[in-house]
C-alpha cells in the first residue's frame, strides 16, 4: 500500500495567517479556539495539492488574502503553502504561491494591478508549467481518491449514485452465474435469457404483457358482440319434424299427379318416338347438304380470291364511314347508359355511405369499450393506491406520537455525575475542590448542550415527519377527488356506449331497407332502341354496312346450293322421309290434358311453408358460427391469461433474480467494513422501493447519529477505500473534541479540537 504521510506544513499571508509552521507526527492535534484557523490548516493541504480548499472551491471562490482590521485586502504581498510529504518513505517539497502582478500602463506612473499568476516548486525547484506541477500529484494520489480519504464527511455526503459507483468498484461486480448457483429458477431465467442483458430482457417481457393485456381488453366486447348477433334458440327437432312431414305429403302430391297424366305420358312418349325419327332424318340431310355446300363453297372461293384485289381497294372507304358512324354510336351509348343506370349509382352510393357510417359506428363502439375497460383498470388501481395511503397515514400518525413520547422522556433526563470523571486521569488522584467544581460546570454544560441537540433533532424530525403527514392526507384527497371524477366519467361513457349502440341499430334497419328498396337494373337494350339519334346511327350504320356488302357480291355470285340440293338424290330420298314423318306426326292424336290444379296449388302451398321451415332451420347454423367464434374468442382469453401469468413469473423470478444479485452484492460491500453499512435500496411511503445509497452506522441512518458517530463512520469507510485503492494519506478530523473513542486507522491522523486556546497549538 502506498503511503503518504504529512511532516510539515508552512502557511505565508494564507486566508488571514500571516505565518504559521507546523510539524505532524502519526496522530497530531491541532487545537484552538474557535476562528484560530484550525480548518484553514486543512484548507492549506488541499490548496498545496489541488488548488481548492477543503469544500472543493477553486481560490477564486473563497477569500485567499490576508485582510486588514477594517476587512480590505491588503495588496503586494504573496501568498503561499510549504509542504512537506513522505511517500513510501521518500521525502517530497511541495510550494503553491500566489501572487498579484502589477504594471504601469504607458503613460501613467503609477501602478495597477492586472491579474494574478500561481507559481510551483517541487523540492524547491520551479516547476515550467502548472501542467508539470500536476503530474506530479496525480502520480502520487488522484484527486477524488484524496478527497474521500483525507476528510471523513466526503465519502457520506457525496451523491447516492457517486456513493454506488465507489462501493461496486470496491466490492467487484456479482456475475449472473454467482446468483444463478443460489437457486434453480435463477438458472433456469439465466438459460431462458440466452445472453440477453436483464433491462433489455425486462423491456422484452414488459411488452409482451402489453400485448397480451391489448388483447385482453377487445375479447369482451368481442364476445359481446357475437353473444348479441346470434338469434334465438328453436326445438331444432321439431323443426326437422315438421320439414320431412312436410316433404313427405309434397312427395304424396306428386304421386297423384303421376298417376292422373300417365295417359297424357304415354300419348305424349308414342309421338315422341315420331320425332326423334325425323330430327335424326333432319341430321342426315344437313350433313348432305354441309358436305354439298362445302364442295360448292371451294369452288366460290377460288373465284371470289380473284376479285379480291379489286374489291379491297372500294371496302377501305366503306370501313372508314362504318368506323366513324360506330364510333359515334359507341359515344352515345355510353351516355345514354351513364343516364339510365344514375338511379341505381345513387342508390348504391348511398348504400354504401350507410355501411361507412356503420364501420365507423362500429369503431365508436370499439373505443368506447376500450376507454370504458382502461376506466375500470384505474378505479382498481385507484382504490388499491387508496389504501395504501390510508395504512401509511395510520402508520405515519403512530410515528409522529412516537417522537412526541421521545421528546418528552429526553426532556425529563438528568445528568448523573461518574466518580471517574473527578480523578487526574495522569496521576490518578482525586481533583481539587475548584477543578472538580470546573469539571462539574463543564460536564453539565457538555450535557446541557448535548441534551438541547438532541431535543432539536427530535423536534426537527417531528415536524418532518407532522409535513409528511399532511402532505400524505392531502395526497389523499387528490386521489379520492380522482376517483369521485373517475367514477362519474364511467357513468357518462357507459351511456355514450349505450347511445352508440342504439345508433348503430338504427344505422343496420336502414341499410336492410336501402337494400331492399334498390332499383333494378335498367334495360339498356330498351333504351338503346328507343332513342332516335341512336336509331339513325343504326340506319346509317346498317346502310354502309349494306354497300359494303354490295361490293363484295358485285362481281362473283354466290352458289345456288337449292339447284345443287335439287339434282342429288340422297337429299330428295331424305326429305321424302322427313315429309313423311311429319305427315304422320300432324295426323297422331293427343291424349285430352290432364287437370291437376288442384293439387299444384297444396303442393305449391306446402313448398312455401317448407321453405320457410327451412330459413327458420338456417338460423341454427348462425347459432353454430356464432357459439364457435366464442369458443374460439374464450380459448383465445384463456391461452392470453395463461401466457401472461407466465410472463408474470418471469418477471417476478427476473426481480427476484435482480434483488439476490444486490443482496449478493451488499453482503461483499459490508464485509469491507466495521461499523457501517450500505443499502442500494429505500423503502418508500406508498410502500414501493426506490434505488439509492444509503448507509448506516451500527444499524442507524447516517443523518440521524451524532457527529462522533459521523466521524467514525467515515473513519470506517475511509480504511475500506484505502485498502480498495492501496492507497493511505492524511486524515483531517474537524471538531475532533466531539469524539473520545477513535475508530483505529491505518492512516495518519490530524485532529482539529476546538480548545481555549487562543493560538493554534500543536498536541
Amino acid at each position: 500500500m502506498k503511503e503518504i504521510k504529512l511532516l510539515s506544513l508552512e502557511l505565508v499571508n494564507f486566508k488571514g495567517i500571516s505565518s504559521l509552521h507546523l510539524d505532524f507526527t502519526d496522530n497530531t492535534c491541532v487545537c484552538g479556539a474557535n476562528g484560530t484557523g484550525k480548518t484553514t490548516v486543512f484548507d492549506a493541504f488541499c490548496w498545496l495539492l489541488f488548488g481548492k480548499d477543503s469544500h472543493n472551491r477553486a481560490d477564486s471562490a473563497f477569500n485567499i488574502k490576508t485582510l486588514d482590521k477594517d476587512g480590505n485586502v491588503i495588496y503586494n504581498l504573496e501568498h503561499s503553502v510549504i509542504g512537506v510529504l513522505s511517500v513510501d518513505g521518500r521525502s517530497l517539497r511541495l510550494q503553491r504561491t500566489y501572487r498579484e502582478v502589477w504594471v504601469k500602463p504607458r503613460g501613467t506612473t503609477e501602478k495597477t494591478l492586472k491579474n494574478h499568476e500561481t507559481i510551483f516548486y517541487i523540492n524547491d525547484v520551479k516547476c515550467a508549467t502548472k501542467k508539470e506541477y500536476d503530474a506530479e500529484i496525480s502520480g502520487i494520489i488522484p484527486e477524488g481518491v484524496f478527497k474521500m480519504i483525507t476528510n471523513p464527511r466526503c465519502f457520506p455526503t457525496l451523491p447516492a449514485e457517486k456513493q454506488k459507483e465507489m462501493l461496486m468498484r470496491m466490492a467487484g461486480d456479482v456475475t449472473d452465474d454467482e446468483v444463478a448457483a443460489t437457486k434453480p429458477e435463477f438458472a433456469k431465467l439465466l438459460a431462458e435469457m440466452a445472453g440477453v442483458p436483464m433491462e433489455r430482457y425486462l423491456k422484452e417481457v414488459a411488452a409482451k404483457k402489453k400485448a397480451c393485456k391489448d388483447v385482453l381488453a377487445i375479447i369482451p366486447s368481442q364476445i359481446e358482440t357475437a353473444q348479441n348477433l346470434k338469434p334465438a334458440s328453436e326445438d331444432w327437432a321439431d323443426l326437422d319434424k315438421q320439414i320431412q312431414e312436410k316433404r313427405k305429403s309434397v312427395s304424396e302430391l306428386d304421386e297423384k299427379i303421376k298417376d292422373r297424366t300417365k295417359v297424357t305420358q304415354d300419348s305424349f312418349e308414342a309421338k315422341n318416338a315420331l320425332v326423334v325419327q325425323q330430327n335424326q332424318k333432319k341430321a342426315d340431310l344437313t350433313e348432305r347438304t354441309n358436305k354439298i355446300r362445302i364442295e360448292a363453297d371451294n369452288a366460290h372461293h377460288k373465284a371470289v380470291k380473284e376479285a379480291d384485289d379489286a374489291y379491297n381497294a372500294k371496302i377501305n372507304e366503306y370501313d372508314k364511314q362504318i368506323t366513324t358512324i360506330k364510333n359515334q354510336m359507341s359515344q352515345r351509348e355510353g351516355t345514354l347508359t351513364a343516364t339510365a343506370g344514375s338511379a341505381v349509382t345513387t342508390a348504391d352510393q348511398e348504400i354504401e355511405g350507410v355501411r361507412k357510417q356503420i364501420n365507423a359506428k362500429n369503431q365508436e363502439i370499439k373505443a368506447l369499450q376500450s376507454a370504458s375497460n382502461s376506466q375500470n383498470t384505474t378505479q382498481i388501481n385507484l382504490a388499491g393506491i387508496i389504501k395504501k395511503y390510508t395504512t401509511n397515514i395510520k402508520v405515519m400518525e403512530d410515528n409522529v406520537q412516537a417522537k412526541r413520547n421521545e421528546y418528552t422522556e429526553k426532556a425529563k433526563e438528568q445528568l448523573a455525575f461518574d466518580p471517574n470523571d473527578f480523578i487526574c486521569p495522569t496521576c490518578k488522584r482525586p481533583l481539587d475542590d475548584d477543578d472538580c467544581e470546573a469539571k462539574r460546570k463543564e460536564l453539565q454544560k457538555n450535557f446541557e448542550d448535548e441534551k438541547t441537540k438532541k431535543l432539536k433533532e427530535i423536534q426537527t424530525a417531528g415536524k418532518q415527519m407532522a409535513s409528511q403527514l399532511a402532505q400524505l392526507k392531502q395526497e389523499l384527497d387528490s386521489y379520492n377527488t380522482q376517483l369521485k371524477q373517475l367514477n362519474d366519467s364511467i357513468a357518462e361513457t357507459q351511456k355514450e356506449l349505450q347511445d352508440a349502440q342504439g345508433d348503430l341499430l338504427s344505422l343496420q334497419q336502414t341499410l336492410q331497407e336501402k337494400i331492399e328498396n334498390r332499383p333494378a337494373e335498367p334495360d339498356y337494350a330498351k333504351v338503346l332502341a328507343s332513342d332516335k339519334a341512336y336509331h339513325d346511327l343504326s340506319v346509317l350504320l346498317a346502310t354502309a354496312v349494306d354497300n359494303k356488302s354490295k361490293v363484295e357480291k358485285a362481281s362473283i355470285p354466290d352458289p345456288i346450293y337449292s339447284e345443287i340440293e335439287a339434282a342429288d338424290q340422297t337429299c330428295i330420298d331424305l326429305k321424302n322421309s322427313i315429309t313423311e314423318l311429319q305427315n304422320k306426326i300432324d295426323n297422331f292424336k293427343d291424349a285430352d290434358p290432364v287437370d291437376t290444379s288442384d293439387i299444384e296449388e297444396q303442393k305449391k302451398a306446402i313448398n312455401g311453408e317448407i321453405e320457410d321451415l327451412v330459413k327458420r332451420m338456417a338460423k341454427r347454423d348462425t347459432i353454430k358460427k356464432a357459439d364457435d367464434e366464442i369458443k374460439k374468442l374464450e380459448q383465445k382469453q384463456d391461452k392470453n391469461n395463461q401466457e401472461l401469468a407466465e410472463l408474470e413469473g418471469i418477471e417476478y423470478n427476473a426481480l427476484q433474480f435482480q434483488k439476490k444479485k444486490d443482496s449478493l452484492l451488499m453482503e461483499r460491500i459490508n464485509g469491507m467494513f466495521e461499523i457501517v453499512s450500505f443499502s442500494f435500496v429505500s423503502n418508500q411511503l406508498n410502500g414501493g422501493e426506490k434505488l439509492t445509497c444509503v448507509c448506516t452506522v451500527n444499524g442507524t441512518p447516517y443523518p440521524d447519529v451524532n457527529h462522533a458517530g459521523k466521524i467514525n463512520a467515515g473513519l470506517d469507510i475511509i480504511n475500506a477505500i484505502c485498502k480498495s485503492e492501496g492507497v493511505c494519506a492524511p486524515i483531517f478530523v474537524d471538531n475532533a473534541e466531539s469524539i473520545n473513542d477513535v475508530l483505529p486507522t491505518v492512516s495518519q491522523k490530524v485532529m482539529l479540537c476546538v480548545t481555549r486556546d487562543s493560538s493554534l497549538i500543536i498536541k
